[in-house]
């Protein structure tokens, strides 16, 4: 999934961490709602690990 479908599905996250090196890019982002939390890893815009707590 690319973050633009993910952000359909959760909304807009907040970027944790990012970092870029010539062509690859990778970014982690927090979904939270309430004792929800989703975090997930994108490299070169797309999903590429993921993580959850209190769901």
């Amino acid at each position: 999934m690319t973050k633009v479908e993910v952000e359909s599905v959760l909304g807009t996250g907040d970027s944790n961490a990012s970092s870029s090196y010539g062509e690859y890019s990778s970014e982690m982002v927090i979904y939270e709602s309430g004792m929800k939390i989703i975090s997930i890893l994108y490299s070169n815009g797309r999903v590429q690990a993921k993580s959850q707590a209190g769901l």
